[in-house]
């Protein structure tokens, strides 16, 4: 399965974010934005702040 991957900073420490997957032979991609912390330890933990879904080929042609 391939690696999630950070597409975009946003403002503050917020990413949108991209995971792709495969699914009967598809591709499919899912975005979400995603909150970026540093914890205790300096560990740096993500949280999800928005799941956008997945944009299919139609919604991607009207955007551009």
């Amino acid at each position: 399965m391939p690696r999630p991957r950070e597409i975009g900073r946003l403002a503050g420490h917020h990413f949108l974010h991209c995971r792709v997957r495969l699914k009967d032979g598809k591709e499919h991609r899912t975005w979400s934005i995603l909150e970026s912390r540093r914890v205790r330890g300096g560990w740096v933990v993500q949280r999800h702040v928005l799941y956008l879904g997945e944009i299919n080929s139609c919604q991607r042609e009207v955007w551009r």
